[in-house]
C-alpha cells in the first residue's frame, strides 16, 4: 500500500501503522485497539511525504481506517516526547 501526504514519517517508541476495523455509518473504530491489525513488515519507503508497505497477511476484506502513530516530526533531527496519532478516512480492502 502506498500512502501520500505530509508529515507521515513513522518512528520512535510505540510508533507504527494499524488497520482499525470501521463500523457503522460513521465508520467508528474501537479506541481500545483490541481489534486493530498492525503492519509488521518493514516499510519499503518511510519518508515525510510517502509511506510504502505490504498489507498485513491477516487483513481481511472490509472497511478500515488507517491509524498512524509517530514520535518523529517531518525530519529526524529530534524525537517528540508525545506520540502523535493520525486516523484516516474510511477505506475499503477488497
Amino acid at each position: 500500500m502506498q500512502v501520500f501526504g505530509r508529515r507521515l514519517l513513522i518512528g520512535g517508541e510505540n510508533s507504527g501503522i494499524w488497520f482499525a476495523p470501521a463500523v457503522g455509518s460513521k465508520f467508528v473504530i474501537d479506541e481500545s485497539e483490541a481489534d486493530w491489525i498492525p503492519v509488521t513488515a518493514k516499510l519499503s519507503v518511510n519518508k515525510p511525504g510517502t509511506l510504502l508497505f505490504p498489507l498485513p497477511k491477516t487483513l481481511e476484506r472490509g472497511i478500515y481506517r488507517l491509524v498512524l502513530k509517530t514520535r518523529c516530526p517531518s525530519n529526524l533531527k529530534y524525537v517528540r516526547k508525545e506520540l502523535v496519532t493520525t486516523v484516516s478516512d474510511a477505506l475499503v480492502v477488497q
